[in-house]
């Protein structure tokens, strides 16, 4: 195997079929430097249990609540490649599609 080149939790090729499950994508500096950074930066203020990746469902949900932005507009900012997978992350506000809900149809 080539110098650098990710293996599977048993030593093989990145995707192993044996595993069913692909290794981890090489090494990225700015992930962990951002994680890292991100848990500091709680620490310092006193926050507690925030993961860094949490943050991106709120993010979407303040882009869709605050933005307006509808659900395709809110994939493409957020580069998301599935609308199904934008799903696990966006938690829409209930009030906010009762107004929706409530608006009477203009004519």
């Amino acid at each position: 195997m080539a110098s650098g080149q990710s293996v599977c939790r048993r030593g093989r090729s990145r995707s192993c079929a044996g595993c069913r499950r692909r290794a981890p994508a090489p090494y990225s500096p700015i992930a962990p430097t951002a994680s890292r950074d991100f848990r500091a930066a709680c620490e310092r203020a006193g926050i507690k249990d925030l993961i860094f990746h949490a943050q991106r469902s709120e993010g979407a949900s303040r882009m869709a609540g605050e933005r307006g932005l509808d659900i395709v507009e809110l994939a493409e900012q957020g580069g998301w490649r599935s609308i199904q997978v934008l799903r696990k992350y966006y938690r829409p506000d209930p009030r906010r599609i009762a107004a929706k809900l409530d608006q009477q149809p203009s004519k």
